[in-house]
């Protein structure tokens, strides 16, 4: 805390500045990325940065979707398992898919 201090001093109140809160999110970004997103996550915010309570259920097509693919063509489903038997490199992705 005292080092939050030293660079954003308090002007008389308790309170931080719009300006000084905008400058502590700024360093924050730069030098601490995970506490910035651990933040938004804790507000309902998003990796998209869209907030929960904007989101309308987002309809998908399921026929899209990579499940989709696999579970009504065996061969890529063969290939992927073909594949985790390769390198561990392709494996690790291979497995994701899955």
């Amino acid at each position: 805390m005292e080092k939050f201090f030293n660079v954003f001093p308090k002007k008389g109140n308790d309170f931080l500045e719009l300006d000084d809160f905008i400058k502590l999110y700024t360093d924050a970004c730069i030098n601490k990325p995970e506490v910035v997103w651990r933040n938004l996550e804790a507000f309902n915010y998003r990796n998209d940065l869209k907030h929960i309570s904007e989101i309308v259920d987002e309809l998908v097509d399921p026929e899209i979707l990579p499940r989709f693919f696999l579970m009504n063509n065996p061969g890529f489903y063969e290939n992927l398992f073909y594949l985790i038997n390769q390198d561990e490199e392709m494996a690790k992705i291979a497995w994701n898919l899955l």
